[in-house]
Formats: C-alpha cells, sequence, structure tokens
C-alpha cells in the first residue's frame, strides 16, 4: 500500500497587484509504503509537520513517508501570512484506487507547525503539514495507491 497526498492551494493574496505571490508544492504529504498485519481493530500512524513519524506496531514501514512541503515566494517581507488547511470534510476516506470497495482509511488531524508564519527578507515561508492516518479496522486493504486531495489557503 502506498499513499500520497495531493495538495491543492488556494490563494487569498491582497493586495494582488502588488506582489507576484506563489504557493509551490515541494513534496506532496504521504504515508509511504507501508503493509498491515491485521486490520481487526483500528489503527494510527502520524506524521508530523517536522517529519517525525508514529505508528501503531500493526504497521510494516516499508518505505517513510513525509510530510507535505509548501514553498511561499513573493510576499512582501516579514510580513505573517495565515494558513489554514482545507479538507472535504471532518475526516478524508481514502479509497483504494483500483478497487474502491476495499477498505478505506481515515486521514484527520491535518496540521502545521503554526497557523501563522511570518516571510523572510526575500519575501518566502516554508510551510511543512502533517497529518493522521487511521485504519478502518474491519475489511482487507488491496495493493494499491490510496489518495486524496487536500486544499491549503494562504492569506495575509
Amino acid at each position: 500500500m502506498k499513499f500520497l497526498i495531493f495538495g491543492t492551494l488556494i490563494g487569498s493574496i491582497f493586495p494582488s497587484f502588488l506582489f507576484a505571490a506563489a504557493i509551490t508544492q515541494q513534496t506532496a504529504l504521504s504515508f509511504g509504503t507501508i503493509a498491515l498485519r491485521d486490520n481487526a481493530s483500528t489503527h494510527q500512524m502520524n506524521i508530523s509537520f517536522d517529519g517525525s513519524i508514529t505508528a501503531d506496531p500493526a504497521f510494516i514501514v516499508i518505505t517513510p513517508g513525509n510530510p507535505a512541503e509548501f514553498l511561499l515566494t513573493g510576499f512582501p517581507t516579514n510580513t505573517l501570512v495565515n494558513i489554514a488547511i482545507l479538507v472535504p470534510s471532518t475526516t478524508t476516506m481514502l479509497a483504494g484506487q483500483t478497487d474502491p470497495s476495499s477498505s478505506q482509511f481515515t486521514i484527520d488531524n491535518h496540521h502545521s507547525f503554526a497557523p501563522v508564519v511570518t516571510t523572510d527578507l526575500l519575501g518566502e515561508a516554508t510551510i511543512n503539514i502533517g497529518a493522521r492516518l487511521t485504519t478502518s479496522g474491519a475489511g482487507f486493504y488491496k495493493d494499491a495507491m490510496y489518495i486524496a486531495p487536500m486544499t491549503i489557503s494562504v492569506s495575509y
């Protein structure tokens, strides 16, 4: 099983006529390639914004995951930028790409270091985003890539 969370960006950047601000995804949030020893009960894996990973012993980590990383450029220098992480609902169900009828994962607790970051002298800032993955506790998972959307809203 391989996990990759794609980021979509929404910019609420004012005044946009003064600065050519851009938000670029450097790295997608990924829970890596994992196997699950059993799915008789729910199990969780957390990837923190700083890259630390904690997982229930039921997970076998084949390839470690990583937090998402976004680069903000073209903003005014030394400016507070508000960050909001939006998902389709409180939790996002990750369905197997090859067979949506198989068990699903829930991803929630999207988080960054802070809801506000300050741009540097070049008008740039980096945002890292982590999340929590929870198994269904029933059924099975096919060997597939599981994907889900995530939207980052930036305003200042």
